[in-house]
């Protein structure tokens, strides 16, 4: 049976972030790793990753959406994460004790491949408050659960 256009092909995502420079960075490279499972989309150059997140016992949808120039990020409960180099970009991100408003300036940003999937990495200055709470990474990966499986068999 073959998979339609529209249901995407089913990938494992792989999300890591860092706490590169700053008051309580880890300076070891010590990442915090999600491994999730998802469907990707491409077309016109539009690379769309969708999976479900689950947050005290509550299924979360969340949406990422890549392009050469920019990655929107934008997960149940938080405005939209928007990394473009050079540009600053607000958001309210939602916590059990109520929003907390942020500024995210892109320092670096890029869209590679690699196995014919997106590999997505950015470089971040993360401001609250009007202060800078340090330097992060986000590295965004996926592979094919279908690949897999076949590999396995």
């Amino acid at each position: 049976m073959r998979r339609s256009e529209a249901e995407g092909l089913p990938v494992f995502i792989r999300i890591e972030g860092a706490f590169i420079e700053g008051e309580g960075a880890a300076g070891d490279g010590e990442r915090v790793v999600s491994e999730l499972l998802g469907t990707y989309h491409a077309a016109d150059g539009i690379h769309l990753i969708q999976y479900e997140d689950v947050k005290a016992g509550t299924p979360e949808r969340n949406l990422i959406r890549a392009d050469e120039r920019t990655l929107y990020y934008k997960r149940t409960g938080c405005g939209p994460m928007i990394f473009r180099a050079g540009e600053v970009h607000s958001l309210s991100y939602g916590t059990e004790y109520g929003a907390i408003e942020m500024d995210i300036k892109t320092l670096y940003y890029s869209l590679g491949s690699s196995e014919g999937l997106p590999g997505i990495k950015a470089r971040y200055e993360l401001i609250m408050g009007g202060v800078s709470s340090g330097i992060r990474e986000l590295e965004i990966t996926l592979k094919s659960r279908t690949a897999y499986l076949y590999s396995i068999s």
